[in-house]
């Protein structure tokens, strides 16, 4: 499985970089993405003037964008391109180990093949969007959560905390995961102090991120 796993992140590599669309810019919202990382890397801090839904993904790129030295505007759309792809490439790994819970690694290999290969996804991630980012928080925080060892919920609540600051879909799963919970734990006398941790876990990842946003743009 580790070999078809390989073989797999190889031929993604190989689709991904024949597609890739070099020196074309970027558009919609992936444009508004890399403009409000360019802001960021310049200024040091939240820049005004952007009305984005959700900068988790600028957030992200921002640190490539001040520690990678480029010559030109394009070149820093490029890298937000690849940077989408690679992370869409890596979420074959934990699609793995998330489908092998539930069936055999072969099947969980094929699971992670109709990832690997869907051409939406190809298409998001070389556009340049946070959907690749996104499903590789939402896909690590889902096989976290389904772990025996119940301290890898906490950092599974809080990989969903990020994933909220990415999209706000990932609200839904907070809320999908808080009832798994209770399901699963309801007759632990200790589940609601747990998931008063879990709860905590969220929201310290969620609020700081929260209250910069409203006190730049308001």
């Amino acid at each position: 499985s580790i070999f078809l796993i390989g073989m797999l992140i190889t031929s993604s590599v190989i689709l991904r970089a024949y597609f890739f669309p070099v020196g074309i810019p970027l558009t919609h919202d992936a444009f508004s993405y890399f403009w409000y990382a360019s802001d960021l890397s310049t200024l040091g801090r939240l820049p005004s003037g952007h009305e984005l839904g959700n900068n988790g993904w600028p957030l992200f790129l921002d640190p490539f964008f001040t520690l990678i030295k480029l010559n030109s505007m394009i070149s820093y759309m490029d890298l937000q391109k690849i940077i989408a792809s690679t992370l869409s490439i890596l979420t074959t790994i934990p699609i793995y180990f998330l489908c092998k819970k539930f069936t055999s690694k072969y099947f969980a290999v094929f699971g992670s093949t109709i990832f690997a290969y869907d051409p939406r996804l190809i298409q998001d991630s070389l556009a340049g969007l946070n959907n690749s980012l996104y499903i590789l928080l939402v896909t690590i925080s889902l096989l976290l959560f389904l772990n025996s060892d119940k301290r890898l919920k906490y950092i599974s609540f809080g990989l969903v905390g990020f994933s909220s600051i990415v999209r706000s879909e990932g609200l839904f799963l907070f809320f999908a995961l808080s009832i798994a919970y209770f399901i699963h734990y309801r007759k632990n006398r200790n589940a609601l102090l747990r998931y008063g941790i879990l709860l905590t876990v969220f929201i310290i990842t969620v609020l700081p991120i929260a209250v910069l946003r409203m006190e730049t743009t308001g």
